[in-house]
């Protein structure tokens, strides 16, 4: 197995985390599509040198399937991730930065004092997997629209893989908790295609 340096391992951390909070900020389509599969990609990179390669190929797979459908499923001209109206939950870029900062902050207080002998994982892993959960359940309580609904919940589950994957390394447990993600994805996708109508001359959104 190849062992990364222990810098690495920080960085790939820190690339994953920044990820999850722009998926929690952005708007664009092509960024929040490329954010979720860099999470998945950060993710799977952490665990090598833990883990057999093909459970790091397996969550990349994984992340790729689920990005690649909601690709297909959404269009530039009709990206439904726009913030709710007047009167919805706060939408605000900053008020979601400043809340990014208090989760990440607590989650590096608690990861730093997580250590559980016997297992593949590091502070990296930890700060990781609680990171996306914690980021993701925020995605979850701040959104409105279904696919930001989707989203949140695929970067909880995409840490809380990361977390389980090293206390039971197993490429069966990778492949039913990727099973999952793509589920997830293609009920996203069909209500996509239900709620919003198909305008006139053009595809579904």
């Amino acid at each position: 197995m190849i062992d990364l340096p222990g810098w690495v391992g920080y960085a790939l951390a820190g690339a994953t985390c920044a990820a999850g909070v722009v998926l929690l900020t952005a708007t664009g389509r092509r960024l929040v599509l490329a954010s979720l599969g860099m999470a998945f990609v950060g993710c799977a990179a952490l665990l090598i040198g833990k883990l057999p390669l093909a459970v790091s190929l397996a969550m990349v797979a994984s992340g790729a399937a689920v990005s690649g459908i909601l690709l297909l499923s959404t269009s530039a001209s009709a990206w439904p991730w726009d913030p709710g109206g007047e009167g919805a939950l706060p939408q605000g870029r900053t008020f979601r930065l400043v809340l990014s900062a208090f989760v990440l902050v607590a989650v590096l207080g608690l990861a730093r004092r997580i250590s559980i002998p016997g297992t593949a994982g590091g502070q990296p892993v930890f700060l990781t997997g609680l990171a996306l959960i914690g980021l993701g359940a925020l995605q979850l309580g701040l959104s409105e629209r279904s696919l930001r609904v989707c989203v949140g919940l695929l970067t909880s589950l995409a840490g809380f893989e990361t977390l389980y994957i090293v206390l039971e390394p197993s490429l069966a447990i990778v492949a039913l908790l990727g099973s999952v993600h793509v589920v997830i994805a293609l009920v996203a996708s069909y209500l996509l295609l239900v709620v919003r109508p198909t305008p006139p001359g053009g595809r579904a959104a």
